[in-house]
């Protein structure tokens, strides 16, 4: 991002153009009867209905499960030091992540809150409990 404006392609921020992306690549394995997992903060309405409308036009269960840092800290730490290897791919800065937090949405449907200072196991279990 330079001049703090968002980078476009036709007109779109390629942040929207990303969850178009991702929403076709889900879709398609949807048509295919396969499963699907999106690792997103979805963090506007907008996206996540797209996402359970798409989910109800497939007849597919909709499960949302929200990760979060209760210590900012260690959020920091984890985003700073993560590396993803995606090839030409940038790795996000915790800039990105405050700007994220002046529109974020909270959820108000049905959602399991998994909080990543908790043990993985523990985490893994609520979460297979929740998708059973």
């Amino acid at each position: 991002m330079q001049n703090g404006l968002q980078p476009t392609l036709n007109g779109k921020s390629l942040g929207y153009v990303g969850y178009e992306l991702l929403t076709t690549l889900a879709e398609r394995q949807l048509m295919l009867g396969q499963s699907v997992i999106l690792d997103s903060v979805a963090s506007i309405q907008k996206i996540r209905d797209a996402w359970k409308s798409l989910a109800e036009k497939h007849q597919a269960e909709w499960r949302v499960i929200e990760c979060i840092s209760s210590d900012g800290a260690v959020h920091r730490s984890r985003l700073l030091t993560r590396k993803r290897n995606i090839p030409g791919w940038h790795e996000l800065e915790w800039s990105e992540v405050e700007r994220v937090k002046d529109y974020y949405v909270p959820w108000q449907d049905d959602h399991l809150v998994l909080d990543v200072v908790q043990p993985f196991e523990e985490n893994l279990s609520k979460a297979r409990l929740f998708c059973e």
